[in-house]
């Protein structure tokens, strides 16, 4: 529709009141159409669901808001000059065109219904990240997760921190207490015990590779009936018990699984499981130390033990 409006609009040029009235709403669609043409070349790399971004609907919206404008003065203007039946079968063409349109929009809101619940919990997992930047290190995960460029998203993040812009501000310590009130120096309202709380998930570790340790299970938060944000793996050393130090941050859930359309109302739906891979490299040397997983809530920044027995390194 847009094509032919165009092409009729410059076979028409001469005409300086249609040319006056179109020329805006002209300027509004091409907004769109250069702004896919420009994401496409740049974010071709990506994958199909960056097609499905949220942060592009702004754009895709100009498109039919254009044509609800210029679909009425172009056909004012031909009409005039057409007979009966011409007119007739250029409003059928119309009709189905926007029938197809309508059936098209429906299909691919209803499609990315799935999308929503999943990138508010990939939100959630990079919030996780940003808050323990400065005491967890995990570079590779926040190229992932979060900027492919991990030195610009910590200082980005340390600027932010400093003018107070984040809510709650970043971590200071990777230390987990059981404390009833957030510090900034702490990780509040976490919940210890020996073997965990089922109602939260479970966890388990194991050695099966060289060089790395594996771990997996399920990440829960019953009060909220959804996954939880984030898992917080911990070493516990033997000799200072009681004091563990988060030293990774798994995922919940896979990103590139699509969620059942149900998660759109019942978060519960999400899935839950997660597992990681930790380098040995990256855990304290020379230590008596234990392994643990905590599920971890974002927004309320609770931590609780997961059910499980933790790993026992020597």
């Amino acid at each position: 529709m847009l094509l032919i409006a165009g092409l009729y609009i410059w076979r028409q040029r001469s005409e300086r009141n249609l040319i006056a009235n179109a020329l805006p709403w002209l300027m509004l669609a091409m907004v769109t159409v250069t702004s896919a043409v420009l994401m496409m070349i740049g974010r071709a790399g990506f994958g199909p669901g960056q097609a499905r971004a949220p942060r592009y609907v702004p754009f895709a919206a100009m498109l039919p808001i254009a044509l609800v404008a210029l679909i009425p003065l172009v056909y004012g203007h031909w009409s005039g000059e057409t007979s009966m039946r011409e007119r007739f079968v250029a409003k059928g063409l119309l009709a189905g065109s926007l029938a197809v349109l309508v059936f098209c929009t429906c299909s691919g809101f209803l499609a990315g219904l799935p999308l929503w619940p999943m990138n508010r919990q990939q939100r959630g997992y990079g919030k996780a990240l940003i808050s323990f930047i400065n005491v967890v290190s995990g570079p590779d995960l926040l190229a992932k997760s979060v900027f492919p460029n991990p030195a610009r998203v910590k200082e980005a993040a340390n600027a932010l921190n400093r003018i107070g812009y984040l809510r709650p501000a970043l971590f200071r310590s990777n230390q987990i207490y059981s404390q009833k009130d957030f510090g900034n120096a702490r990780l509040g309202n976490a919940a210890t015990g020996t073997t965990g709380d089922a109602a939260f998930g479970e966890f388990q570790f194991n050695e099966a590779e060289a060089g790395s340790i594996a771990g997996d299970g399920l990440a829960l938060l019953p009060n909220e009936r959804r996954p939880a944000d984030a898992v917080l793996i911990t070493i516990d050393n033997t000799a200072a018990k009681g004091k563990p130090e988060i030293c990774a941050i798994a995922q919940v859930g896979d990103p590139h699984q699509i969620a059942p359309l149900r998660a759109v109302w019942d978060s519960s739906a999400l899935p839950s499981t997660w597992k990681c891979r930790i380098p040995k490299e990256r855990l304290p040397q020379g230590q008596h130390y234990s392994l643990e997983a905590w599920a971890f809530n974002v927004e309320t920044l609770e931590a609780h033990r997961l059910q499980g027995k933790a790993l026992f390194l020597w």
